[in-house]
């Protein structure tokens, strides 16, 4: 598919959709300190192919299905938002759900000569990144894709009213290991969404627009390193004697500041690659490690 249309914001709204592409009836949802919300439209382009002269050539050119996507950088503020990309949440709970809510986005288009303020419909979040890096605010890099996008009245950015969170307001445990020393980590929830166009009755200008999103395979990553005592290294691989004899662990992520807190649990996860460092010295190992998860749970507690 060839890119048509692109823009860039920092000053949006986020509102929750009660029907799928509603426009955002639900009400609004801020998202954490936004960094920017980058679209780009995208139309899948077939060739018709006939007979001529001296063999099979190209007659036609013709425009398939119109897809919106993009992608949302913001500083977590609190971990409520990850229900765009889990599904699920019952007070403070947090679970897979089979589907995603779906959003609209005002913004305000920064790319061209006007500041034009559109409204992009029917948006899932497929997949979250989270960094989490020492010193520095914990951000999210969410992948979007959308329905529609039309022009909107004006609107006023909402600003969050809470501090980001920070690198130093996290630790990942698992039993007595990992508790701490960890220097970063990148926890990925891809939910793996596709737009579909179906064969429906629909308006004549919307036969082009995608009909549904659907989620695919969950698949949740991890990767990071960590400064930690040899034992962290032993259960990461079995034993003292680091045999392949390893089983599925539940890892625990705890980020907290205040009355803010948020527990991201992935379970039945297995670390698969170790980079290690090992000074002998110290009893100290500096490590580059990469894990998989099978489930994921979160906990999260706003600010009073």
């Amino acid at each position: 598919m060839a890119g048509e249309t692109s823009g860039i914001s920092n000053k949006i709204q986020v509102l929750k959709e009660t029907e799928y592409a509603d426009g955002g009836v639900g009400g609004e949802q801020v998202f954490g300190v936004t960094k920017s919300f980058t679209w780009r439209k995208e139309t899948s382009t077939v060739q018709s192919y006939g007979l001529e002269g001296d063999g099979a050539k190209a007659t036609h050119n013709i425009d398939g299905v119109t897809v919106y996507s993009g992608t949302h950088e913001f500083e977590l503020t609190t971990g409520k938002v990850l229900e765009a990309v889990m599904g699920a949440i019952s007070g403070n709970d947090i679970t897979i759900a089979n589907t995603l809510p779906s959003y609209a986005v005002k913004a305000v288009d920064e790319g061209g000569e006007t500041e034009d303020q559109i409204l992009i419909s029917g948006i899932k979040y497929g997949k979250f990144s989270i960094n989490i890096t020492r010193g520095s605010p914990i951000t999210v890099t969410a992948d979007w894709i959308g329905k529609t996008i039309t022009n909107t009245g004006t609107f006023t950015p909402t600003e969050a009213t809470i501090e980001p969170l920070i690198g130093e307001d996290a630790y990942i445990s698992t039993g007595t290991a990992f508790s701490s020393g960890l220097d970063n980590i990148t926890i990925e929830i891809d939910r793996g969404i596709e737009g579909y166009r179906f064969l429906e009755q629909t308006d004549s200008g919307s036969r082009r627009l995608i009909s549904k999103i659907i989620e695919k395979v969950l698949t949740l990553t991890a990767n990071g390193s960590i400064t930690g005592q040899r034992d962290v290294l032993e259960e990461a691989f079995g034993g003292s004697t680091i045999q392949d004899l390893r089983t599925d662990s539940d890892y625990t992520l705890t980020i907290g500041r205040g009355s803010i807190s948020i527990t991201v649990d992935l379970k039945g996860s297995r670390v698969t690659t170790v980079e290690a460092d090992y000074n002998k010295e110290n009893d100290l190992s500096l490590m580059n490690f990469d894990l998989i998860s099978k489930d994921i749970e979160v906990t999260a507690v706003d600010a009073e």
